[in-house]
């Protein structure tokens, strides 16, 4: 293991006095590289060297990225680091090349975040540690400071709810939460620190969905995780905790879904696989293996995206919406509750932006907001009406930024970072009402403060299928008549 003498050797300086610095100074005499990222090792040099005086002249000779990661890990005051950077010109330029080179990357929701840093190759991690997100090898729950990752150089990093790869120089690694079999590392217990892909040939394209991995090699796509549904097209139900061929793949260009259904976008067409209550416009209950979606031909090569739910489907092409699957509580926006649509239809007006949870969705158009399905709890109108099936355009609490939805709950963030809510009332989500404004001791049939804990997890959310981030703000501008359909529409 490479070691390097920390000693002050300025010209001049005999042969005895070099021996004698050593023996003085011996805690410096000897550092191996690993110690050089640990902040146990800037405690030891506060004991016996001044970091904001001279520093060893070892220091001045370690590669730029080693300098990196010692300014970035010293468990030293801001002065004293500022005062590392202005020790020569060396650090300064260190300094600022970390700033401006770092890749950072973030995993998780509110508190329970995972921080990655890429720099130089190299990967420091600090945060939520329950799953090994921070692939150090330690159990503990949490990690405070940047740690290193050891790992081959790394290339690219990707990550997807609790589980993490690097392409590295080596291959791909992966580590973090293993469900069902997900990272491809063989079997489904957590990985705390990086392991080998269990797959042949370099790794040229990543693809993560909630509990579904692939992989594209020169060989073609491999795919790895849950598969209950039968979402991975193999033929059974089995999962699949190594890196599988997926048949029928060859021309999928990416893939998306959510859990249980899977979908291939290629240039002839949508493909789709797993579980189908209607979702893919055929009668089958599970498609085995991947299949043509029965989109009209003028849309089926044009599909933008697809948002799904459990049962629910959005396929989103130039502003044209086609629809089906699961429509027990009108989610689908066609005017009625027949439970089940086995033929995408088409709704009539421009949709920009869907999000769907189960049994609620909310549609942008242009600058207008929308909502469809459950209102047991008041969360798109505070009349009596159980099912929403038409299209309502949302009364809104003021200019909207970004949306969440729950099913049972919508939240809004207004300009001004506010957020406010309206659905099922839960002290984990709200600021406690009057039970007198309670309806059947749940809904509430107004706008209610979101509590500091969740508005917390509602800033720091991913983009997701519950989740909608506005252009620009929307202000709905709404008549007494729109917030009232038809009384064939109340179900």
């Amino acid at each position: 293991m490479l070691s390097l003498l920390c000693t002050n050797n300025h010209s001049g300086s005999s042969a005895t006095r070099i021996h004698k610095d050593r023996q003085e100074s011996h805690e410096l005499s000897e550092i191996r590289l690993p110690t050089l990222f640990s902040s146990d090792y800037y405690r030891k040099v506060d004991k016996t060297t001044d970091i904001a005086g001279r520093l060893p002249n070892a220091v001045y000779t370690l590669s730029p990225h080693i300098v990196r990661a010692l300014i970035g890990l010293a468990d030293v005051t801001d002065a004293t680091r500022e005062a590392l950077v202005a020790e020569c010109k060396k650090f300064y330029l260190a300094a600022r090349q970390y700033e401006e080179s770092k890749e950072v990357f973030v995993d998780g929701e509110g508190n329970r975040n995972t921080t990655i840093t890429l720099d130089c190759g190299r990967l420091y991690s600090e945060g939520c540690n329950r799953k090994g997100q921070c692939g150090i090898g330690s159990r503990e729950d949490e990690v405070t400071g940047p740690r290193l990752i050891r790992l081959p150089p790394v290339l690219q990093v990707g990550h997807c709810k609790g589980r993490w790869f690097a392409n590295t120089t080596r291959g791909l690694y992966a580590w973090g939460w293993n469900y069902l079999g997900k990272l491809g590392v063989g079997g489904d217990e957590d990985v705390w620190q990086p392991r080998r892909v269990l797959i042949d040939g370099d790794v040229l394209d990543v693809s993560l969905l909630p509990n579904v991995s692939f992989f594209r090699t020169d060989s073609g796509w491999f795919g790895c995780g849950s598969n209950r549904c039968r979402q991975l097209g193999l033929g059974h139900n089995n999962k699949v905790t190594t890196p599988t061929p997926i048949p029928g793949s060859e021309g999928v260009t990416r893939w998306g879904g959510g859990y249980g259904i899977t979908f291939g976008f290629s240039d002839d067409g949508l493909l789709a696989c797993g579980a189908n209550r209607g979702q893919y416009g055929h009668a089958i209950r599970t498609l085995m293996k991947f299949t043509p979606v029965a989109l009209p031909g003028d849309v089926k090569c044009r599909v933008d995206r697809v948002v799904s739910d459990v049962a629910s489907l959005f396929f989103i092409a130039d502003r044209r919406c086609f629809v089906c699957g699961c429509n027990m509580y009108g989610q689908l926006g066609l005017g009625s509750n027949e439970r089940d649509i086995c033929t995408p239809t088409e709704l009539p007006l421009p949709v920009d932006d869907v999000i769907s949870h189960y049994p609620l969705t909310v549609i942008r158009s242009g600058d207008t907001l929308l909502a469809c399905g459950d209102n047991e709890y008041r969360q798109i109108l505070s009349n009596a009406m159980s099912h929403v099936t038409t299209r309502i355009i949302l009364d809104l609490p003021g200019p909207v930024v970004k949306v969440v939805c729950d099913g049972c709950r919508i939240f809004f963030q207004l300009t001004d970072g506010v957020w406010v809510g309206r659905g099922m009332c839960d002290s984990r989500y709200f600021i406690p009402v009057p039970e007198a404004d309670l309806i059947d001791n749940h809904g509430v049939p107004r706008w209610m403060s979101v509590t500091a804990r969740f508005v917390a997890r509602l800033n720091a959310r991913e983009p997701d299928v519950d989740v909608m981030f506005l252009p620009v703000p929307i202000t709905n501008v709404i008549d007494v008549e729109d917030l009232m359909p038809d009384s064939d529409d109340q179900c």
